[in-house]
Parts: C-alpha cells; structure tokens; sequence
C-alpha cells in the first residue's frame, strides 16, 4: 500500500498529565510540621545547643510554605503561578486536539428523509473549561487521580456565588460535559428526569422521592438544576470527608466507582452529536427477528431512525474513531451489523435458519466494526492475494470494560492484522477505548505487546482456530504479523473511500 495517511493521523491522543509537583506543598508542610515534632520530642530528651534553633528554623520554614500554599486560593483554573523558588506551576486543563481527518467533520451523516444534525453544530466539550469555573488548593494532593487517604481533602471547584464543592477541577470539567449532554434545552438546566436516567446510565436507580430530598437538601426548588446544583447534588450524595473515617472510606470507594462510569460517559461526550444516538432493541432475544435499532434524537427531542453504517461517523473531532459494539467480551453469539436490511439494525447471523454462536468459545475482547467503511469485494489487496469480504471493516477493542451490542465507543488505533477468511481479505483492527486506563500507554502494535503481553498472540489464535470444529485453520498475511498503526489508518481510510464510492452509486441508504 502506497498511500499514507493524514499526518493529522500520526499524532496520538494527549497523554494525561499529572498535577504540577508545586501543588503537594501541603503534604511538604505537613511532613515538616512532623519532623519539628520529632526533633523537639528529641530535643527534650538529649538536650543540645542548636537543637531549639533547629526547631525555630522549621517552624518558620513551616510558616512560610503554608503562606505559599494560601496564596495559590486565588490562582485561577489554567492560570500559572509562581513560588518563592522561581518555579512555575499550573492547574492544568486538559483538552484532545486536532481536528477529523480525511476531510470528514465529525458529525452524524445526513439522511435525505430528516433533518440530519450539521457539522455547525459540532461542538467539542473538551476545548476548555467553564469560565464560571476556578481552582482552589484545600491542603492536600491527589495520588494517581484518586485521594491517598480520606482524611486528606481533595482540592476543591469553587462558583461565581462563592460555593465550593470538594470534587477536583479536572472531574468537575468531566461532569459538566456530561451535564451539557443531558441539558436539551441548551438553556443551562436539566429536568429531573434527566438525572434519573443519568443515575440509569451510571449504573445506579434512584427513585423520584429520594431524588426529591437529595434536591431539597441542596436548596433546589422546581423540576430543573442548574450546573452548580448539579454539583452540590453530587457532593451531597457522595462526600468524601467525614470524621467518621470508615463511613469515609467507604463514600470515597462509592465516588470513584461514579467517578469511573462518569469518564466513560465522556466517551459519549466528546462528540455531542453521536451522544445524542440511542439504541433500542426489538422482538425477543434468541430469536431470529430480534433486533437493536438506532435512533437520534433532535434537539427538540424527536426521534429519527438511523443507521449505525451509514449515518454515524467514521471519526470524532479529536481524531479518535468510532467503535461500534456488535459482540460484547466474554459472550459468544455472533452479532452483526446487518448490511442487507433498511437502516442496518444489528442483528445474531444466522446458517441455514439457525442463529449462529461461536463454537470455540466466548470472545475474549469487544467485537464490531467502524461505520462508514466498506471491504470492497472487487478490491484485491496484493498482500492477501483476496478481496474484501463485502462488509463494514471490522475491528476489536481490547480494553478492560465489556461493552453492550449497539455500543458506540470512542477509541484509539493501534495495529491491523489480515485474516483470509474462506478465500476474503478480513481486516482485523486493534483498538483500545481512549477512556481506558491503559489507553495512555498504548500508542501502536508494538506498545500492546510491551504492555500487555500474550493479548495479540491470543487474539491470532482465536482467530486462527475459531472454525477449527469443522476442519478449518484460518490463515493471515504478512506472516501472521499485525500492521503498525500508520499502515492501518491508511487501510482505513482506503475501506472509508471504498464507502463513499459504494453511496455515491447506490444512495445513502446502500444495502448489499
């Protein structure tokens, strides 16, 4: 393969970064107020002449530190500051760059029956961070994104009316995406309703009258919260400093379980237009007319029925790519995108009138496809000797989280393995969730087998042997190797540019 891709698709998604060292003088003061106690215990002891002059110094140098870490109250959130050292420190924002490739703007494709979403309405929610917004250091650092200990407050969000909440700036910037995804309107509030289906979302019911009395406590008053309600409705139900410290404890575990679903719902986020896709299933499952169905809502909450090929789009804003979930891990009936029916449901193939499950066991990873790709069967790759296999590229996502079927996932690329499947080239792309906790380590091919050795190798046996209960043994190209991640993001564009020619011929809302 000759072409390469955009450069824009050489860079890899920003790593995150960990908060500036300046910010754990705290834990310095601390340390130092201990060390004083020690030497003064000591010096009670084995009296000597420089030990009440040693202890003098510390307890200025104590005063001193604790007068530079007053000082960063008023250092606005992205705004620098500077120590009595000369060093510099910063609160961070983070935010994903670049913008889709390929001349694509991210935006779900438009129909020609409905108002399809435009790409002026695109907006990416990680660009900045809430004017209304600022930092503020309580005397404690944070290890890993998560508190050392639940005796250590966390740095704290503060309001324009002057409230704070003990939820650190960079969560808080999480929580207000998700906010604005849940906010219809666009008018800064969301319907209580709305929170019971975020709490739906997060994996947790809560009822109408225990929502009621959560928003009573808050001082909330109506059937709409704004963003900062939002906020102390969070930090009322899941504080994280009480004197009580294994109550303490065990509401912390409970935040950061939360704090987890919440960063995947950021997957949803960054592309507020796919955020707005819902799936809902028809007939019975194990059924041969079982089916899950997609659909966008409108900004004036109408439905439209879409298609998960067609209309969702191949990449996002910050150049990620869109992963649709067509076989959860750990399961083994073998959906997939229906690429003969009206909008392309997902649907369990079938053999013969039989659905059809994997015979040689469960997946061991998330199974799908990207949309807006196509493995044109007239396209023979030099490297295979085969054609494609007349299908959406198919792909997999090797990180932590089961996905359901009919899940968009927002996701890197890494590598790309050939399988020649019954005389078809049978692309294989290796993905990762960009909200995954080894995302940031996993740039290529090369760094899943530096950091998680044996899943590739798994990955090729399984796919080497899945038939093998009746007779046959898949075989690969390029030696079985995985393809680096610059020559998959050229196969994907290639199967992207064969999509657009198989619409350009046969409409949007191609079957074959």
């Amino acid at each position: 393969r000759t072409s390469s891709p955009d450069a824009r698709c050489e860079r890899s998604l920003p790593r995150r970064r960990t908060q500036s060292a300046q910010l754990s003088s705290p834990s310095l003061a601390m340390a130092a107020a201990a060390f004083a106690a020690a030497a003064s215990a000591g010096a009670s002891a084995a009296p000597s002449a420089t030990s009440d002059e040693d202890v003098r110094h510390l307890r200025e140098t104590i005063l001193k530190l604790e007068a530079q870490v007053k000082a960063l109250t008023d250092v606005a959130y992205g705004e620098s500051f500077k120590l009595d050292d000369g060093s510099h420190g910063r609160h961070a924002a983070h935010a994903p760059h670049g913008s889709a490739a390929h001349g694509d703007d991210g935006s779900v494709a438009p129909r020609e029956s409905s108002d399809s979403p435009t790409s002026e309405r695109l907006a990416p929610m990680w660009s900045s961070v809430p004017a209304e917004l600022t930092s503020v250091s309580d005397g404690a650092s944070s290890t890993g994104g998560m508190l050392a200990s639940p005796t250590l407050r966390p740095m704290k969000t503060a309001f324009a009316d002057g409230t704070t909440v003990s939820v650190r700036p960079d969560e808080t910037a999480v929580m207000k995406a998700v906010f604005d995804m849940l906010d219809e309107n666009k008018d800064g509030t969301v319907a209580k309703t709305e929170l019971q289906e975020l709490h739906r979302r997060l994996g947790e019911h809560v009822e109408e009258d225990e929502l009621d009395a959560a928003l009573k406590a808050t001082g909330a008053d109506g059937d709409t919260v704004d963003f900062p309600t939002f906020m102390r409705l969070w930090q009322g139900s899941f504080a994280v400093f009480y004197e009580d410290t294994v109550e303490s404890e065990a509401l912390e575990k409970k935040r950061q379980r939360y704090q987890a679903r919440f960063q995947m719902l950021k997957a949803r986020v960054a592309n507020p237009e796919v955020g707005r896709i819902t799936t809902r299933p028809s007939g019975t499952p194990g059924t041969l007319g079982y089916r899950v169905h997609f659909f966008y809502r409108n900004s004036d909450g109408t439905e439209k029925q879409i298609s998960p090929w067609h209309d969702i789009p191949l990449r996002n804003p910050d150049t990620s790519y869109n992963f649709i979930c067509e076989i959860p891990k750990w399961t083994r009936a073998k959906f997939e995108i229906a690429t003969d029916e009206p909008f392309n449901p997902i649907k369990q193939d079938t053999r013969n009138g039989v659905l059809r499950d994997y015979k040689w066991g469960d997946m061991a990873f998330n199974y799908g496809a990207f949309p807006q790709t196509w493995e044109d069967p007239h396209h023979v790759t030099p490297e295979t000797g085969a054609g494609g296999d007349n299908d959406p590229i198919d792909a997999i996502e090797i990180g932590q989280r089961q996905w359901g079927t009919g899940a968009v996932v927002r996701v890197k690329v890494l590598g790309v393995v050939a399988l020649i499947d019954s005389g078809e080239t049978d692309w294989k792309v290796v993905t990762i969730s960009v909200e995954d906790p080894m995302a940031s380590r996993l740039d290529d091919i090369e760094d899943v087998y530096t950091h998680m050795p044996g899943a590739i190798e798994s990955f090729i046996e399984w796919l080497r042997l899945y038939k093998s209960h009746k007779g046959v043994v898949n075989e690969f190209g390029f030696d079985d190797k995985p393809q680096p991640r610059a020559y998959t993001e050229a196969t994907i564009a290639e199967t992207h540019a064969f999509w657009k020619k198989l619409v350009a011929e046969k409409g949007g809302a191609a079957c074959v």
